[in-house]
């Protein structure tokens, strides 16, 4: 059980790591660079550049009561949230080598997410990346990430992140660890 434990909080330390909300200094969103009224903004570190695109705020239903949820799902709550921006994708290796060096990940690929990287280290990698940048990145809270996961304010109400079957928006088999492709 206890490896199961730390092999799930490894998974979930990596979850964690590859979307970065940002706001800007005075933590307006519209201080992110690029056209003002964007809904996507375009980045590039050390030659490498990614998207955050924005999420506008709402108010939504965050949890979940059906017999499947965890109990730390429940009971379903009312959650309101400003505007804020996200990553359009995981962070790519290719990003993670331009702002820390090394790709710690076991399946190589540029266009693959990081993997095998702890808390710690996405904390390095978010100040490092804060420096290169001169744009405050964070983690994203548990609500922006489930707000966005769900179409944000134009969900269509799924059970899922964009659908209402599993397997149309989970990671799997062949489509696994291709950014962007799921």
């Amino acid at each position: 059980m206890k490896k199961f434990k730390f092999i799930a909080f490894l998974l979930f330390a990596t979850m964690l790591s590859v979307n970065l909300t940002s706001c800007g200094d005075d933590d307006e969103p519209g201080d992110m660079p690029g056209p003002q009224g964007s809904d996507k903004k375009e980045i590039t570190v050390e030659g490498v550049s990614f998207n955050m695109i924005k999420v506008e705020g709402g108010t939504f239903l965050m949890g979940c009561d059906d017999s499947e949820s965890d109990s730390d799902e429940r009971p379903i709550h009312s959650v309101t949230l400003d505007d804020y921006y996200i990553g359009e994708t995981e962070v790519t290796q290719e990003l993670w080598k331009a702002v820390m060096g090394p790709n710690p990940s076991w399946f190589k690929g540029s266009n693959k997410p990081v993997e095998y990287i702890s808390w710690n280290d996405c904390q390095e990698f978010i100040n490092k990346l804060n420096q290169l940048t001169g744009i405050y990145f964070r983690l994203p809270t548990e609500a922006e990430w489930e707000y966005a996961a769900r179409g944000g304010n134009k969900s269509q109400g799924y059970k899922y992140a964009g659908s209402n079957t599993i397997g149309n928006v989970a990671w799997y088999g062949a489509n696994a660890y291709v950014v962007g492709k799921s």
